[in-house]
């Protein structure tokens, strides 16, 4: 992506005046409609709802609407909606004629706007010339002595006293225009130019030019605009715009890809949607596309797989760590902004404190991309060093694995969510473990002010509305977050008392009572915290802590003026100068609580999307899963909200998932229903025309050609521990794969005995070793001591089953809390005002993604093409004999009358009677006279016989209906298929 093929921009003309987005859109020749909202205040980041719609208008048209009397350096209120009925706007505010006019007169000499024909008349650039004169005529006025006499003397002082007076400006006087309405729009992927014809001040009227030979993709282009020293791209705008386009190409080509494998029934039943492993199957067949969908809780379900893949082999991790964003406090990051913004000025450590608030926050606002690539860098690094065991500042307790997980929030910046795995860690906390576990806290923790360099305030709780679940009104409210922080002498890892133990009500009560106090007042120390409290002693403090906990809980040594304080990492505090949070684990229940950052989205998405199935199932009955699906897709392309670092994050392709530790899939499911990849162009050239080598190696393909050698490893110790390097030689690994597999449940007793035996016992040949008269069974039996041995090196001793319910349950809890806390955050939304062109998804805006789902029944279902002429049908209409003509016309008549029953007919003649000439006038009446999409034809032509289907230009009946000749169906198949058309022509 060199400067020297092509990826640069061209370069700016000096006269040309800086412009804002509105100018912008009043020189473009596409108007390209987002909804783009500011998040959680009035400088916040930006952030975009649904996709772009693309809306061609005429720019001689829109800038000749601007009023003409006015002076050149005078402005203009505007007003652009979609269409003129509509109270909201799409983007408003001042514009300035004389910038439109320069810009305009320097685009239309641009190859891009002639090749376009895009002119403006002469009369847009000499409008002020009848003003001027008026001017003229009234300065020569002035200067009658008449005038003079009239006019006031005013003291100087006086003047200028009234020049500093406030201006009163109408906002209800404004120019409103809609130069899109009534206009067509487009789809992004089929209108070439679109992007180059929507941002004029990026691309300046030129064509993207490449050296010849290269072969350039939308996604190249992008990253390399994004990366670019000239940041003229990297508008939230341009951003925004960029990753709706982005997006819709991954769905439309996976939506192609899905399409090319739909399986063997396009239909579904209700039964099957409710199954959770139904969903899971179409997530990796036909509902792929929803995987291109940047941190959507489709993308997830693959990564949360591979998380509970590394806990099962590796167990419970032993720390959690958040990192929050803190762009405005970072200096650095400011100074390359600034430096970037004015064209390499650097800026002063002084004059950055001076800087305002509002432009600290534009800098940050009006690059994403640079906010976005600092705070993955700095993540990056700092995770580097707490795993070196040279300079770790964990000391004997450095990391060894990570899995780490950024999350977008409400403001708009990223998030790091990271479980760490630590060497020499505690295995037990709550028992044999525990003075080891306390030593590490003490080590690694910390909550004094001294320890944070001057950094406290970031570690200091403020009550906000997400710390309170539900805020009821004359109750005292507790912080979810568990602030203020209870203090200690020393730290413990306290166990819950069980409510049936001696003395519990009255510890809960003090407990309540404690916590109360501890918000309201301050105290000296903690005697002075016991003696006000009526604590007796540290036991029986503790004693009070544990009446009030529910799961076993470490509490950091902590003084009372500490009770606001997160604790925190001194390191990486210091280092990082963000917002931070650390915990122990300790045990399934608190795994399972931060795991559930991982999974809680995912679970809930996945219900979504089977009830958004049903309700689609519930309108169109009539859908198959193809038809199913290109409705979801279009919902869910209209549904997508991204913030711009967010975008910025998926169009660098930085990973939204990162984990240390490397996860291989065994497909351990029959070998019939495994997914193959097919070998690429240039390998199957090599191939012969009557070849069957046509896919890529999987682990079985691999793991059967071993080395004698390796004759007794097992497949599940192949996959992690062995590879295959460059001389085609085995290698055994440094570092050992984490493995993950189908996991059959036990109650699927053979399911489960053939996925063991599969992977703890040596084979050569699957079929015949494994699979052949269920060999597996007895295999499993005889060898049963073996396969639980060799298990223990892929399973810990964590109940991997227990820690997944008690996540499904934490799920269940915590929907209707992240609900309220979306639905304050949301507080009157804006009307959306492209419902009509979003869900509607034959309209032009998405042709895209209507094409990638037609090529599903190519053979069956054809693409309408072009009706004749009103003039030609009804030629051959009169060019029928008598018995042609009734046959058409109870067509006809059949077509046009509700309630009607299904139509049979029977044509029969000697060779050249006009069979086939009115089986195709009667595939044109249904065309003409039936509602459809207004893509594909209306009916499906077959033939019991190929030739007899050449003729029609159709298919034979069991292509078209998919009916085997080796295996027979059920009646309910044919009870499918009984209402629709079967134009059939015999061949005897």
């Amino acid at each position: 992506m060199a400067t020297f093929n092509g990826f640069k921009y061209p370069p700016i003309p000096e006269y040309l005046p800086n412009i804002d987005f509105l100018t912008e859109r009043l020189i473009s020749p596409r108007i390209p409609f987002m909804t783009i909202r500011r998040l959680r205040h009035v400088h916040g980041q930006y952030g975009i709802y649904g996709q772009v719609i693309n809306v061609p208008v005429t720019v001689n048209t829109m800038v000749n609407r601007l009023p003409r009397n006015i002076e050149e350096d005078h402005s203009v209120y505007v007003h652009i909606k979609r269409k003129k009925i509509h109270k909201s706007s799409f983007v408003q505010g001042l514009v300035n004629k004389n910038h439109i006019k320069l810009w305009l007169k320097y685009l239309i000499t641009t190859p891009l706007y002639k090749f376009y024909n895009i002119t403006i008349d002469d009369s847009f650039f000499n409008d002020n010339l009848l003003f001027k004169q008026t001017q003229l005529e009234l300065q020569e006025l002035f200067k009658n002595d008449l005038i003079n006499e009239l006019s006031e003397d005013v003291p100087l002082e006086d003047s200028v006293t009234a020049q500093q007076q406030t201006l009163l400006w109408n906002d209800e006087k404004y120019l409103r225009i809609a130069p899109g309405e009534n206009n067509h729009p487009l789809s992004l992927l089929f209108d070439e130019h679109a992007e180059e014809l929507s941002f004029p001040t990026i691309f300046l009227g030129q064509f993207r030019k490449f050296s010849e030979g290269l072969t350039i993709t939308p996604f190249q282009m992008a990253t390399s605009e994004l990366r670019r020293k000239d940041r003229r791209g990297v508008t939230p705008q341009h951003l925004l715009y960029l990753a709706m386009k982005i997006l819709r190409i991954r769905v439309r080509d996976s939506l192609t890809v899905a399409f090319k494998h739909t399986g063997k029934n396009n239909y579904v039943t209700r039964q099957q949607i409710e199954s959770t492993e139904y969903i899971h199957d179409c997530l990796e067949t036909n509902l792929a596309f929803l995987k291109a969908i940047p941190n959507s809780a489709w993308y997830w379900s693959s990564r949360k797989k591979d998380l509970f893949s590394i806990i099962r082999q590796k167990g419970k991790p032993t720390l959690f760590l958040t990192l929050s964003a803190n762009e405005i406090g970072w200096r650095n990051l400011l100074k390359l902004l600034y430096k970037f913004k004015n064209n390499g000025i650097e800026i002063s450590d002084k004059d950055l404190d001076l800087m305002h608030f509002i432009d600290v926050s534009t800098l940050i606002n009006e690059d994403a991309v640079t906010c976005a690539v600092y705070f993955y860098k700095l993540v990056s690094v700092m995770l580097n060093i707490l795993k070196s065991k040279q300079f770790s500042p964990f000391g004997k307790f450095a990391v060894i694995d990570y899995f780490l997980r950024i999350e977008f929030q409400h403001r708009g910046s990223p998030h790091a969510h990271i479980l760490l795995y630590l060497d020499n860690a505690p295995q037990n906390p709550l028992n044999t473990d525990y003075d080891k576990a306390i030593e590490l806290i003490d080590a690694l923790f910390s909550i004094s002010e001294n320890a944070a360099s001057n950094n406290i305030k970031l570690q200091t709780h403020k009550h906000t509305f997400t710390c309170y679940k539900k805020i009821i009104s004359n109750k005292n409210q507790q912080c979810r977050f568990e602030a203020p922080f209870m203090p200690s002498r020393k730290t413990v890892i306290l166990i819950p008392m069980q409510k049936t133990d001696v003395g519990f009500t009255n510890y809960s009560k003090r407990y309540r009572e404690i916590r109360i106090n501890l918000e309201n007042n301050d105290y000296t120390d903690i005697e002075d915290f016991y003696a006000k409290n009526y604590i007796s002693s540290d036991d029986d403090y503790f004693n009070i802590l544990r009446a009030g906990i529910k799961r076993p809980k470490p509490f950091i040594k902590r003084t009372p003026a500490e009770k606001w304080h997160n604790q925190f990492n001194p390191f990486i505090l210091s280092t990082v100068r963000s917002n931070m949070d650390i915990q122990l684990i300790t045990e399934e229940y608190s795994c399972a609580q931060y795991v559930v950052d991982y999974v809680n989205k995912t679970n809930r998405g996945i219900s979504n999307l089977q009830r958004r199935i049903i309700e689609t199932m519930n309108e169109h009955p009539e859908f198959d899963i193809v038809e199913i699906t290109r409705k979801i897709s279009v919902d869910t392309i209209n549904n997508v909200e991204m913030t711009s670092q967010e975008v910025a994050w998926f169009l660098l392709r930085q990973p939204m998932s990162k984990s240390s530790v490397v996860v291989a899939y065994i497909p351990t499911i029959w070998p019939q229903d495994r997914e193959r990849v097919r070998k690429t162009a240039k390998q199957l050239q090599l191939l012969d025309d009557d070849s069957t080598d046509i896919w890529k190696e999987n682990w079985f393909d691999k793991y059967s050609k071993r080395p004698i050698g390796l004759n007794e490893i097992t497949l599940a110790q192949y996959v992690s521990k062995y590879y295959i390097n460059n001389k085609k030689e085995h290698m055994q690994r440094k570092t050992s794969r984490v493995i993950r597999y189908r996991n059959y449940d036990i109650s699927d007793l053979n399911e489960y005995k053939r996925e063991m035996v599969t992977l703890h016992i040596a084979f050569r040949n699957e079929d015949d070793d494994i699979l052949a008269d269920a060999k597996y069974i007895s295999i499993y039996n005889q060898y049963e001591d073996i396969i639980l041995h060799r298990r223990r090196e892929f399973e810990s001793d964590l109940d991997i089953q227990k820690t997944k319910d008690i996540c499904r349950q934490l799920c269940r809890e915590n929907d209707s809390d992240d609900e309220e806390v979306e639905n304050f955050v949301n507080i009157l939304p804006e009307e959306n005002r492209f419902d009509q062109l979003w869900n509607n998804p034959n309209s032009d805006a998405n042709d895209d993604i209507r094409l990638a789902t037609l090529n599903k029944l190519s053979a069956i279902v054809k693409k309408k093409q072009n009706l004749m002429d009103n003039n030609a049908f009804w030629l051959l209409i009169r060019s029928t004999n008598n018995a042609q003509k009734s046959i058409l016309f109870e067509v006809i008549f059949h077509l046009s009358t509700p309630n009607r029953k299904p139509l049979q007919l029977f044509l029969t003649g000697p060779a050249g009677c006009g069979k086939t000439f009115v089986i195709k006038l009667i595939m044109e009446c249904y065309n003409r006279f039936t509602q459809t999409d207004g893509f594909c034809n209306a009916y499906i032509t077959c033939a019991s016989t190929g030739k007899a289907a050449v003729a029609i230009d159709g298919t034979t009946v069991h292509t078209a209906f998919k009916i085997s000749l080796s295996k027979s169906l059920q009646r309910k198949f044919y009870n499918n298929i009984k209402l629709y058309l079967n134009i059939q022509k015999l061949s005897l």
